[in-house]
């Protein structure tokens, strides 16, 4: 079985592989190809993950470094994309863009997640076109962000079989609330990137009452860090659908306590990650395995809880439950239940076909089998089509240089709106990326 990581210089990749080779009775992985155009990175990144697997005694998996996606990806089972074009130097000043502006700075949603997206929808089209010839039984498992739009990209432009992955954590969140085995729990979940609501939780089978939801959800936000927290009276009058990931919920709802916190906690979560990257990559250069590196370097997620929970498992956290989870169901026709980034096909009433959401479905070797969930509430459907009005326009103007789609998408997205916002802050994204970043921008006019 051959996995191809195209993004082969992520530092999330050692802990990736170390999980996939720990599984490889249930995933019988014998070759692993990286591609990445930083060569340099690339093979401190594969140097130090043989290293880690000799010792673990796992040398038995063979390890390519190319630079060459044909030929990474050839004959793959599996094509996981975590690439991140502009790294997290770009990422941390899209995040700084948006703030100066008055707007939410994080990278998957917004300002920052729409400049991510435009820097790498072009990327992600050409990766899928090379599995579409070299590989075309290969699944596609993309974790770049934000997944929702890059996904629908490959989903429009290309033949493959792609799934987005989400974080796989909202079980546990949800046991957590209501202080269960993650086992026992199972959700109804629809949405988009960072963005969802759990329409019906069971647990042993039977439905949650939502005011016992309700409750425990209020509870619990009331006990969550500054950066985590939503105000636990928001979610007492919300109510229903309930939603998934509170930190987000603040920023679509509280967004003026949002945006103040983000102004006066000094560094953005892109700048921390940069100093966090810059430090693992010199641990990497030179250590033999993960336990020989600090926990604190780990330190990655959405959220200060997920950070924890990824430093005390080694980095083992954020998408990769979610790609081995995923892979496991195809693989050994699991029939497992999983809510991830898969195209709409009537899933949900109103959307198109092609329309990538988070979605439920049964996994098994035959592929994905989604859950209808019909017709949502219009509190949900609404702010959704406007988040898929965003995602289309986007991968249109990624594809075009549009710079008129590029605003109009900007304008769609609830947590920018404001021309006068807008405008200026498209201008700048796209004057610090450049030529380098954004070419078809730059291209003469016709």
């Amino acid at each position: 079985m051959k996995i191809a990581i195209i993004g082969g210089g992520s530092t999330y990749n050692p802990p990736l592989v170390h999980a996939l080779a720990t599984k490889r009775k249930e995933l019988p992985i014998d070759t692993i190809a990286f591609m990445d155009i930083n060569l340099k990175v690339q093979n401190i990144i594969v140097n130090f993950i043989r290293r880690h697997l000799e010792k673990k005694g796992f040398s038995s998996i063979k390890l390519i470094s190319t630079v060459d996606v044909a030929e990474a990806v050839a004959d793959s089972d599996f094509v996981i994309i975590t690439i991140r074009p502009g790294g997290n130097r770009l990422r941390a000043i899209d995040e700084r863009i948006a703030i100066k502006y008055g707007l939410i700075g994080d990278e998957t949603i917004g300002l920052a997640g729409f400049a991510f997206a435009l820097r790498a929808i072009p990327h992600v089209i050409k990766i899928a076109r090379e599995v579409e010839h070299n590989a075309p039984n290969s699944w596609i498992l993309t974790v770049t962000n934000p997944v929702t739009v890059i996904t629908e990209a490959i989903v429009r432009y290309t033949k493959t079989r792609v799934i987005g992955i989400m974080s796989p954590i909202w079980k546990n969140k949800v046991a957590k609330w209501l202080g269960v085995d993650s086992k026992r729990v199972r959700l109804l979940h629809v949405g988009h990137k960072h963005f969802g609501w759990f329409l019906k939780i069971w647990v042993d089978g039977k439905e949650v009452p939502v005011d016992e939801i309700v409750k425990k959800l209020a509870d619990y936000c009331s006990k969550l860090s500054e950066h985590d927290w939503l105000d636990p009276a928001f979610v007492q009058d919300w109510r229903w659908p309930i939603p998934d990931l509170p930190m987000f919920f603040k920023y679509y709802f509280l967004t003026e306590i949002a945006h103040e916190y983000q102004k006066r906690r000094g560094m953005t979560r892109g700048e921390e990650v940069t100093a966090l990257q810059e430090e693992l990559l010199e641990y990497y250069s030179r250590c033999n395995t993960i336990d020989e590196i600090p926990e604190r370097l780990f330190r990655r997620g959405s959220t200060e809880e997920e950070r924890k929970e990824a430093a005390e498992h080694a980095g083992y956290g954020a998408f990769m439950p979610g790609v081995i989870e995923v892979m496991d169901a195809i693989i050994n026709d699991r029939n497992c239940y999983e809510c991830e980034a898969f195209p709409n096909t009537g899933s949900v009433e109103g959307f198109d076909n092609e329309a990538v959401l988070r979605l439920p479905a049964i996994l098994n070797a035959s592929g994905y089998h989604l859950i209808r969930v019909g017709k949502l509430p219009p509190e949900i459907d609404g702010i959704l089509h406007l988040l898929k009005a965003h995602d289309l326009l986007t991968i249109e103007a990624a594809l075009r240089g549009s710079r008129e789609l590029a605003l109009k998408a900007l304008l769609m997205h609830p947590l920018v709106r404001t021309y006068t916002k807008a405008k200026p802050a498209l201008e700048e994204i796209l004057n610090v990326g450049g030529k380098e970043y954004y070419p078809a921008f730059f291209l003469p006019k016709k």
